[in-house]
């Protein structure tokens, strides 16, 4: 990485940070707005007395995204096990498209684009004040160009997509499962055989949705923090009752078993 820029970058991190911890020594009350109580745990006596002592040792910014609430200890941590994972340096960690580009960059710098990309990425670029270049989709003589274009500019950044299946650039009769599978962050694991959802839900959320097409569901009223080795064994229990068929009917699969 290019030392100035990584300079820069260390530069507005640390003044973002020192702008929020000035906020927070401010003596006024806050209101937590979270409302992603899935597992119905916000009135949990365990999460509210460990609520409590983080709220003790961190203060209320961690109420809200990573971007929004600055960097903490437990950040840096997180930061640092990332790094030690993959073996390098350091780690940026930032929950957003616009949590990137907005605090880091400004009129004098300069980001390009790939004409296809994303309109989430893109619409979150639009955020920040650096100058906009676009070039031709998969064009890498155009890149060049607008690489040349922008060599007035402080920074040159280029953000673009993985994958540009949105504007078609993948044929339909290559799109399958495998490929989807691929696609997915759950690429590295097998599908689960068995879904345990506690706390009385009875839905899946929006939860691994293509992973679970043939997954088996147990549903309990139990509490996540009371669900134990015991409540676990239950739940294993009712799924070895279960013939798992896979879209066949029973006699199919009891036809293939013989």
């Amino acid at each position: 990485m290019n030392t100035n820029f990584k300079q820069y970058i260390k530069k507005q991190l640390d003044e973002n940070e020192s702008e929020l911890q000035n906020s927070l020594k401010q003596d006024r009350e806050s209101l937590n707005f979270s409302s992603s109580d899935y597992l119905a745990l916000s009135k949990c006596p365990e999460i509210e007395s460990r609520a409590n002592q983080l709220m003790e040792q961190y203060g209320l910014g961690l109420s809200s995204m990573f971007y929004g609430s600055g960097s903490h200890e437990i950040h840096n941590m997180l930061a640092q096990k990332i790094s030690d994972l993959f073996g390098k340096e350091d780690t940026l960690v930032y929950a957003a498209d616009g949590s990137l580009f907005e605090p880091l960059f400004a009129q004098e710098d300069a980001i390009i684009t790939d004409e296809l990309t994303h309109i989430n990425l893109t619409g979150n670029i639009r955020f920040c004040n650096a100058a906009r270049y676009t070039y031709k989709h998969s064009n890498m003589r155009d890149l060049e160009s607008q690489l040349m274009l922008s060599q007035a500019q402080r920074f040159r950044i280029i953000a673009t997509d993985g994958l540009f299946a949105v504007d078609g650039d993948i044929a339909i009769d290559a799109i399958d499962d495998k490929m989807i599978d691929k696609a997915l962050a759950t690429n590295f694991m097998p599908d689960p055989d068995l879904l345990i959802r506690t706390g009385k839900e009875q839905r899946l959320s929006n939860f691994l949705l293509w992973q679970c097409a043939y997954s088996e569901f147990y549903f309990t009223d139990v509490l996540w923090p009371e669900f134990d080795n015991n409540e676990l064994c239950k739940a294993v229990y009712d799924y070895q009752q279960r013939q798992r068929r896979y879209g066949k009917t029973g006699e199919q699969v009891e036809e293939t078993a013989k």
